[in-house]
């Protein structure tokens, strides 16, 4: 029952991202000077901002920037760490030591001060937050990664393949790399509700996106500021992250049951 409640409300989170005009008819950046700052109504059913615009459709459109930017990143960091985790893995000797070292570096400097040290040369737009959030992503991957292929190595099926006189590409990219897709994918699985808070935290004290993009991050910032006589800024913003980190969390979970 748990696994149904958590896909339907990200196929929900999905069908308003990718189109939002079947679950309301408001534009993400409509103003309505006649609809300042109302609470949730029937016309409005999660409220308006300072500027009149519908917070449901803000809060979907925010989907579409947030979990497109966290979605990116992960695939990024992804193939950058599969990449580097499986060279370190394959080559071994002085290749791995480099590759390795270089990996503890990044993985001594806090995830969001790189994000922060990375911003500054790619930017705070989409792209230069999607490259800041892959900057430090794909660590842990490789890490991963490297540890599975490096298991599997002394496995009997790669014995059995070696007597049979068979590559060592071979064995790496067609029987190595299959045996390691099921954590792999789970570990991507994790890295999304990471990122999207990354973003949101980023976006939210001024080092993420900025006006007028309207990601979850700058909802909650906008909101921040009038939390205390607007509460609903705020509360529907940040009840859509938890909401969704939470999902992906649960669905990960299932994953490795």
């Amino acid at each position: 029952m748990k696994k149904i409640i958590v896909l339907l409300y990200l196929v929900f989170l999905t069908v308003g991202a990718t189109a939002p005009q079947l679950i309301t008819h408001h534009r993400f950046d409509s103003p309505d000077q006649n609809a300042l700052l109302h609470p949730p109504n029937s016309i409005h059913w999660l409220g308006t901002d300072e500027l009149g615009r519908d917070m449901l459709s803000r809060i979907l459109y925010g989907a579409r920037v947030s979990l497109g930017c966290a979605l990116i990143a992960t695939l990024i960091s992804g193939l950058l760490g599969l990449f580097v985790g499986g060279l370190a893995a394959f080559k071994g000797g002085l290749v791995e030591t480099a590759l390795m070292r270089l990996v503890d570096i990044f993985y001594a400097i806090p995830d969001l001060l790189l994000a922060i040290l990375f911003g500054v040369f790619f930017g705070t737009g989409f792209w230069g937050l999607v490259l800041s959030l892959s900057a430090f992503g794909w660590v842990g991957i490789a890490r991963m990664v490297r540890g599975e292929l490096l298991r599997n190595k002394t496995a009997l099926f790669v014995e059995a393949g070696q007597a049979l006189g068979l590559s060592q590409k071979r064995l790496f990219f067609f029987h190595l790399l299959p045996q390691i897709k099921s954590v792999f994918f789970t570990v991507l699985l994790l890295k999304i509700p990471a990122l999207i808070l990354a973003e949101s935290t980023l976006s939210f004290v001024g080092l993420g996106l900025k006006p007028p993009y309207a990601s979850w991050g700058v909802l909650v910032a906008e909101g921040y500021s009038a939390m205390r006589f607007y509460p609903h800024l705020i509360i529907f913003p940040s009840l859509v992250i938890f909401l969704t980190m939470l999902s992906l969390k649960t669905l990960k979970t299932k994953r490795i049951s």
